[in-house]
């Protein structure tokens, strides 16, 4: 019996650019990965949401990071649950590693996998709005800059809280 398998790219889901980069936090020198998303997410491009998700577990697989940025800054969004699918990846691949990892770290992992968020005036406020509605504070996860974002996860580590 032949399977009837047609190709497929996650770039079909819709119009994504993408990109990586690591370093160590400033205080506790864990280390971080920063996913810089760019494009529009929109509800004419549901697809985009699904490859963003994607794109963020593969670069939390390879990397195994303690902590995460999401460079939203090239990105447009003013609503839409679906974003929820985008920001919740990095937990998703933290929440079943957690147990073992821990055990590694000494028992110093924090319960949920840290992320901070970078934005920009293209999606600032729909950031802020869907935050809200995930029952999150957006002066908690919202950040102008990369610098910022980093010692927001510093102090998440290091058990400071935020606001």
């Amino acid at each position: 019996m032949a399977l009837d398998l047609q190709d497929c790219s996650l770039a079909e889901l819709g119009p994504l650019g993408y990109a990586f980069a690591r370093g160590t936090l400033p205080d506790t020198r864990q280390a971080l990965l920063s996913i810089r998303l760019e494009g529009e997410f929109a509800n004419e491009h549901e697809g985009v949401f699904d490859y963003a998700a994607a794109v963020v577990m593969a670069g939390l697989e390879a990397w195994q990071p303690w902590a995460v940025i999401l460079d939203l800054r090239a990105v447009t969004y003013s609503w839409g649950d679906r974003m929820e699918n985008v920001l919740m990846a990095s937990q998703r691949w933290f929440l079943p590693l957690r147990p073992a990892l821990n055990v590694f770290a000494g028992g110093m992992l924090p319960v949920v996998m840290p992320q901070t968020i970078v934005v920009s005036d293209s999606c600032r406020d729909g950031m802020a709005s869907l935050l809200r509605y995930m029952d999150r504070e957006p002066a908690e996860m919202l950040f102008e800059s990369m610098a910022d974002a980093a010692r927001a996860l510093d102090r998440m580590l290091e058990g400071v809280p935020l606001v």
